[in-house]
Parts: C-alpha cells; structure tokens; sequence
C-alpha cells in the first residue's frame, strides 16, 4: 500500500527516469519539493504545480489530466494511467480511513475541557525534542484547560461520539488585521490520517474567507505538521521568529488567495 504521508507532488512518479534506473538517484521529489543538485532547478515544478492548486499530488487536481502533464513529467510515458491509479488507490483509502465527525464552535464546559486535553496531550505527543523540555513539564492539564476556558472565541472543535478529538483557532492576523491567522489546530494522534485534521483547516479557513492572505506560524523541524499547511495551500514566507518561551524557532507559512 501506497503510503500517502510521504507523497507531495507527482506521486513518485520518477519510475521511468533514467538517473533513478541506474541508480545515480534516489528519485526526483523530496518531501519538501527540493530536487537533486543535478537538477539545476532547486525547486520541483510538479511540486509547485500541485501547491498551486491546493492538492497533495498532480492526479488530484481537478484539471486533471492537463496538458502541461508532458512537459512536466516528461520521463514517465505512463505518467496518466499511473497518477490515475494512485488517485483511486487514495480515494479508496480516504473511505476507509474516514470517521463520521462533527466539526461545530466551542461552546460548553465540556468540549472547552475536550479541546484542553487536545492541546495538553498534542503537545507531549508531538513537541519533544522540539521544544524546552522544562516548558513541556510546566505545561500541565491543569494549566491547559485555564489557557481554555479564558479563550473560548474563534475556536471550532471537531466531535467523534461525543468526544472533542480535534480543534482549529482563528482570527485576524495580531500584527497585521487586514490579513487572517490560523492560530492554532491540533488532533488526537489516534486520528491522525483520517482526514480531521483538513476537516479542521477547511471551517478555519471558511471562517476567514474574506482575507485574501492567511498566515500561520509553525515551529521549525515540525517536518509533519509543515507536509500538512503545505498541502493545505501554505508555503513559507522567509519570515522566521524565536520563541523565548518554549526555546524555539517558528517559520510562518501563507496562504494568498487568488
């Protein structure tokens, strides 16, 4: 089975490309979209492509198949039946990996406790060895549901029988009000490829429809999180910050509507 985790562009469709025949390369896409020093380009045009059209890989966009596919994918004669092939394979798995979830605002004690073991338990999953240790030891569930319950607005929860498995914070960009921010969003590891997380994203970024630029900052290394925002339409702006709290660095990525 395909894993589709680490897909990002073409669909590692390097298959018929000589330099990987022979051995002279590993393939053609990275998981951030950079291509081999051979290359000369720096930057993956399929990769690009697929970004630019807000999907994970080529055979998902809605133009497909485009007549830019030849020059694209030059390497690949099979290049249509094969991206065909892999958009069944992952429609397929997106079925069976689906859960029937509602995504809604936050609005009783309950779910604000929900979403504070979310964002308590997401962070000792995902953030060792990314962030201050000592941050992570102080920041406690108890700490975690009072940073909730004094912030409740702008918030959506994503529901699973009743149980808060994921939520998504949004508003006006702090230091920029004419521009959207995703502030925060963050799943239940259990969920994780389910197809929640972009449930999330998709009623944040419906709730800022009216910004044409939305802006989100991750943190450096966040390789998982950085592969989500990017399939997401996100890419990275060049702007970086430090954060002295956690002892981090932060990337911020933007997404500009056309």
């Amino acid at each position: 089975m395909t894993d589709f985790t680490r897909i990002t562009a073409c669909g590692e469709c390097c298959d018929g490309c000589p330099k990987k025949a022979d051995g002279r390369c590993p393939g053609c896409i990275e998981a951030d979209g950079r291509v081999p020093e051979w290359a000369g380009s720096g930057q993956c045009r399929i990769h690009a492509c697929a970004r630019a059209h807000h999907v994970q890989f080529c055979g998902l966009c809605e133009a497909f198949p485009c007549e830019n596919l030849p020059s694209l994918i030059s390497w690949n004669a099979n290049i249509i039946s094969h991206l065909s092939a892999l958009r069944d394979e992952y429609l397929k798995e997106q079925e069976k990996t689906a859960v029937d979830i509602i995504v809604k605002k936050m609005e009783t004690d309950e779910e604000i406790k929900g979403k504070a073991f979310v964002h308590w338990q997401s962070w000792h999953e995902a953030y060792p060895g990314l962030v201050s240790q000592d941050y992570l030891d102080r920041f406690t569930l108890e700490k975690s549901e009072k940073m909730a319950f004094s912030w409740t607005d702008n918030l959506l929860v994503a529901i699973d029988k009743g149980r808060v498995i994921g939520f998504v914070g949004y508003g006006c960009r702090r230091e920029l009000p004419e521009e959207g921010e995703i502030f925060a969003i963050y799943i239940l590891s259990e969920y994780y490829g389910k197809g929640v997380g972009l449930r999330l994203m998709e009623a944040g970024l419906e709730k800022l429809k009216d910004y044409p630029k939305v802006n989100l900052w991750v943190l450096k290394g966040n390789n998982r999180a950085i592969r989500f925002y990017e399939k997401c339409g996100f890419c990275p702006d060049g702007n970086e910050m430090y954060n002295d709290n956690v002892k981090a660095s932060e990337i911020r990525m933007t997404l500009v509507r056309s």
